[in-house]
């Protein structure tokens, strides 16, 4: 995966080509979670950076995704997911997954982006 910051408080995250036909789904969550039972049931998201092996207890603050709304899938089918680092907690490490589908096959990848102190926040890839 091609990561790129682009412009005040986004990281771009990006898929390196993009192939008619690929359709792109993008995930975050903390690493203190897992995804809930219902996002992706038949798929493998774990990684070996994660500290829980199992989802988030409703309302706390790790069940809420990335931007703290509830959402853990990002809308749109791109071959690029722009981060607002700026919604996101500061010396939090999050996941993020790509899940790249063409008719019957799948590939996912992922990517640890830690968001640290600073105005504005900033982030660091691992």
């Amino acid at each position: 995966m091609k990561t790129d910051l682009c412009g005040n408080h986004a990281l771009c995250l990006l898929v390196p080509l993009d192939f008619p036909g690929l359709h792109y789904t993008w995930l975050c969550r903390s690493v203190h979670t897992q995804f809930p039972n219902t996002v992706f049931p038949n798929m493998s998201l774990i990684t070996p950076y994660d500290t829980a092996t199992r989802p988030a207890a409703p309302d706390t603050v790790h069940s809420r995704g990335c931007y703290g709304d509830g959402q853990f899938i990002f809308p749109g089918d791109n071959g690029s997911l722009s981060l607002n680092t700026a919604r996101m907690t500061e010396t939090e490490t999050y996941v993020m997954f790509v899940i790249i589908t063409k008719g019957a096959r799948t590939a996912q990848q992922y990517q640890v982006v830690e968001v640290v102190q600073g105005d504005p926040p900033v982030s660091k890839i691992k």
